[in-house]
């Protein structure tokens, strides 16, 4: 729409069509998210010790697991591990085995650092699709196909198809209601352009501006 004489654009997503790496460690949904990470790192080619070093970014010691990085690590720069959740995607960046621009950019639209880590599959990318079905295999996929071309239909595969406890870590992994939007408007007229994003979280801070 116009405003004045500025052409505005408004974008409103789901995050939680995205994979939330605040989430890795998570007492009920780390099992789950770990599996979709791990494997979206490994069909993007991240070096084996990238899932280990986001690890020990988040955690909150200073032990490093085998083939991780912590705070030795990175004594020679000018960045340390967190040892809390990531502010942002952004700061994946700063991890041992995330440092390649190129690689990283495919990831990025996959992956947040807000929401409750739950996945709302109405919103998910083919990538993201790709990255359940290396875990949970083509079944799976099939019928979450079926729930983004509708919306509201159950999840449901045969007994069969996969372990009761995937499918356990499945119904505790998907959700009907996302809890936060990313909000991104643009301004741009012939001489000027401007992008600002917001995060919106029900039940939290109300607008986090990015």
């Amino acid at each position: 729409f116009d405003v004045n004489d500025f052409d505005v654009r408004l974008k409103v997503e789901p995050l939680e069509g995205r994979i939330n790496i605040n989430r890795l460690d998570d007492l009920i949904l780390g099992s789950a998210i770990k599996g979709l990470f791990s494997a979206m790192l490994k069909r993007e080619r991240f070096e084996n010790r990238a899932f280990p070093s986001a690890l020990d970014w988040i955690d909150p010691d200073d032990d490093p697991r085998s083939e991780g990085a912590e705070r030795s690590d990175y004594s020679a720069e000018d960045v340390a591990p967190r040892n809390s959740p990531f502010e942002t995607t952004d700061e994946l960046t700063f991890v041992r085995g995330f440092r390649d621009h190129s690689s990283f950019e495919r990831i990025r639209p996959m992956i947040t650092s807000f929401g409750s880590g739950k996945v709302y599959i109405p919103a998910v990318s083919d990538k993201v699709l790709d990255v359940f079905e290396d875990v949970y295999g083509p079944v799976v996929r099939n019928s979450l196909e079926d729930i983004r071309r509708n919306p509201g239909r159950a999840f449901a595969v045969p007994s069969n198809a996969i372990s009761p406890a995937a499918l356990q870590n499945l119904q505790l992994l998907i959700t009907d209601v996302p809890a936060s939007w990313q909000i991104t408007v643009v301004l741009t007229t012939r001489n000027f352009y401007a992008q600002s994003r917001y995060i919106l979280v029900f039940g939290d801070d109300p607008v986090k501006p990015k």
